[in-house]
């Protein structure tokens, strides 16, 4: 699994970028002085892709249609989980008790004591038993009026709306690490490219703490806190010029 490098929060590495590039342009002669290939467009290009990161889906965007699917299979769970028990009635009137036990465990006794504590996987097999049950012991269940004739009707339309939501929600979990991913590595490039020319910064400026200390990640992060504490702050605005401000 890619991790992240940094320990800020990406709202913050975004910052940081910004304003660290910003002072890598109003320092652009030094830097192309050091390295042949610093120039204004290596600046322009650093900027695009912290913004093309910012751009990507965050946590809430990515895992938001899994949140409304959980929400969305609860209810159709309980509503399985309510045929189930219908069926666990009708079954208690179809067989004689020395085989209740046995018949009930077919139609997916065991895994309804798990499927009730809301785990998918259980309850798709156990309505995969209960809708199999129905099917083989028809005649059993609708034996002297027992069984309503539409009840296998319902319970294959709960059953099947069940499945199709899951198979949204896995299908919504997948691409949200897929989503993940490529966030977190537009994040770590960003990062690393900032780290870079931050380490190039350091060595150019070694003899000029006030701006060195412009191209060092946490006190660079330190800064931007201090702005958004006390926004009127003369120090941190000096330091930071407009385009280097921070996202809202």
């Amino acid at each position: 699994m890619t991790t992240a490098p940094y320990k800020s929060s990406s709202a913050a590495l975004y910052a940081v970028a910004r304003a660290g590039w910003a002072s890598y342009q109003r320092q652009l002669s030094h830097f192309a002085a050091y390295r042949g290939y610093y120039d204004a467009a290596f600046g322009h290009a650093a900027l695009a892709a912290i913004d093309s990161a910012e751009q990507l889906p965050d946590v809430q965007a990515r895992y938001a249609n899994t949140e409304v699917y959980r929400i969305e299979l609860k209810e159709l769970a309980n509503d399985c989980l309510a045929h189930w028990q219908s069926l666990k009635r009708y079954a208690s009137s179809s067989f004689p008790p020395a085989a209740l036990k046995a018949r009930l465990e077919e139609a997916g006794a065991l895994r309804n004591r798990k499927a009730r504590n809301y785990n998918w996987e259980e309850i798709r097999m156990m309505n995969i038993s209960a809708t199999q049950f129905i099917a083989t012991h028809q005649a059993a269940l609708l034996a002297g009026n027992n069984m309503p004739p539409i009840f296998e009707a319902k319970y294959n339309t709960a059953n099947n709306a069940f499945a199709d939501k899951l198979e949204l929600f896995i299908r919504s979990e997948q691409q949200a690490i897929v989503e993940t991913k490529f966030k977190t590595n537009a994040n770590n490039a960003v990062y690393h490219s900032l780290i870079n020319m931050f380490k190039d910064g350091q060595q150019i400026f070694r003899h000029q703490p006030a701006i060195r200390r412009q191209f060092t990640y946490d006190k660079v992060l330190a800064l931007i806190a201090q702005q958004h504490q006390h926004p009127q702050n003369n120090t941190a605005s000096e330091t930071l010029s407009p385009e280097a401000a921070p996202p809202q």
